[in-house]
């Protein structure tokens, strides 16, 4: 990546301020929208640059505000459903990493906040089969959906 990009990427990332306090949602929100603005024109300027590398950023900054908002805006969802979609496509350098690090986001929201209890599960497994010997999501994945009908 190119250093400014980098540079953006990095003030993101920080967790703390200038004076070495915790950084607020509102001052993480405002660096993530800085740092997806300057991603967005990077990405307009040299276009064949990797795209996958912009996504995983976006995904990555977006994510940690999606902690601190306890999931439940999805902010980068977007961001991890293209890199899956080109990771299981493209076959991409850092497939394992990427889809790795995706699935385990979308288990949790898609279990935790939209309360879809199959399509949580079934990215959890998703994520167990790169991950066997991890136990991060095995509340999820051991969790029984009841699909039969009751019969009145």
């Amino acid at each position: 990546m190119f250093n400014w990009v980098t540079v953006y990427y990095s003030k993101a990332k920080e967790e703390f301020d200038e004076t070495g306090q915790p950084k607020t949602l509102e001052q993480m929100l405002a660096d993530v929208k800085e740092c997806e603005e300057a991603f967005n024109n990077f990405q307009a300027k040299y276009p064949d640059y990797k795209q996958e590398n912009v996504l995983w950023c976006l995904a990555e900054v977006w994510r940690n505000i999606d902690i601190k908002e306890s999931y439940v805006n999805g902010r980068a969802l977007k961001y991890f459903e293209q890199l899956i979609a080109m990771a299981e496509k493209q076959g991409l350098s850092n497939s394992y990493f990427i889809l790795s690090n995706a699935y385990h986001y979308n288990a949790i929201y898609y279990y935790i906040v939209v309360k879809d209890l199959n399509k949580g599960i079934a990215y959890a497994k998703k994520f167990k089969e790169l991950n066997p010997e991890s136990t991060d999501l095995d509340k999820i994945i051991n969790t029984k959906v009841n699909t039969s009908r009751r019969r009145r």
